[in-house]
This record gives structure tokens, C-alpha cells and sequence, in this order.
């Protein structure tokens, strides 16, 4: 008598090939004359995550300094940065700024650039220019 369902399976792959699989969603063996329908093996059940434990940092510990202002302005010192600019560079002048570092130079890009610019003696044009990244670079 031929071997039907999951003892066919394990007589053809061979039990190792089948580590970590379940035939429990497998369909009941079919007596039937005509060649058996391939049993489906479904992986066997994951086991439950298992619980993370977050350690809190040392009284010791030092937070990681914030990056020096000229280092992040030192790449694009050469560029001239108008509204509808993307990229890095924006995305460092919204951060040096306080706002949102969304990477688009949009309006609200434009009114802090114009707000710094008058505080620090610099026409105010809205666009980021040598003079503009000079004094983006000097914050403390």
C-alpha cells in the first residue's frame, strides 16, 4: 500500500528536510487512485516575541555633543539656497534655525531665514547666500 499524506512527505524529503514546519494546516489525506495531490507544509507557528528590557544610560554617561555649526555648514558654504531648494543643505539650515528639518525650502524656511538674517546685520533676501551660511556658521 502506498504511503499517503504526511508520512509521504517525510518519506520523500526526509524528516530533517522538514525542521520547523507544521502539518497542521495540512488537508486530510484523499484515498484516491489517481496520483495525490502535493501535501501543503506551512511554517510551524512562530513562538511569541520575547519582552525587550530598555536599559536607561549611566549617571556616567555623557549625552553625544551637538555637532559644531561650522562642520555641518562647511559643505555647502558655496551654494546659494533660494525657496524650492531641497536637499541636505536645507535640511541644515532648518535644523541651525529651530525648525522643522524637513529638507524643502518652503515658506516657513524663508521667514526664519529672513528673521536671522535681519538679526544678524544681513540683508533680508530669504535666500541662504555667503553671508548667510557665514553667520549660520558662527552660532553657538
Amino acid at each position: 500500500m502506498p504511503l499517503t499524506g504526511p508520512l509521504a512527505v517525510l518519506a520523500l524529503v526526509g524528516a530533517s528536510a522538514l525542521a520547523g514546519y507544521s502539518l497542521e494546516n495540512a488537508p486530510p489525506p484523499v484515498a484516491s487512485t489517481l496520483a495525490a495531490e502535493p501535501v501543503v507544509v506551512s511554517p510551524a507557528p512562530s513562538a511569541p516575541p520575547r519582552p525587550v528590557t530598555v536599559v536607561s544610560p549611566t549617571a556616567t554617561a555623557s549625552p553625544t555633543p551637538a555637532p559644531n555649526p561650522a562642520a555641518l555648514v562647511a559643505p555647502y558654504r558655496k551654494l546659494i539656497l533660494v525657496p524650492g531648494s531641497r536637499g541636505p543643505a536645507v535640511s541644515v539650515v532648518q535644523h541651525l534655525l529651530g525648525i522643522p528639518a524637513t529638507g524643502v525650502f518652503d515658506a516657513a524656511t524663508v521667514t526664519a531665514v529672513k528673521q536671522f538674517q535681519g538679526s544678524h546685520g544681513i540683508g533680508r533676501t530669504g535666500n541662504v547666500g555667503p553671508y548667510t551660511w557665514t553667520a549660520l556658521s558662527q552660532l553657538r
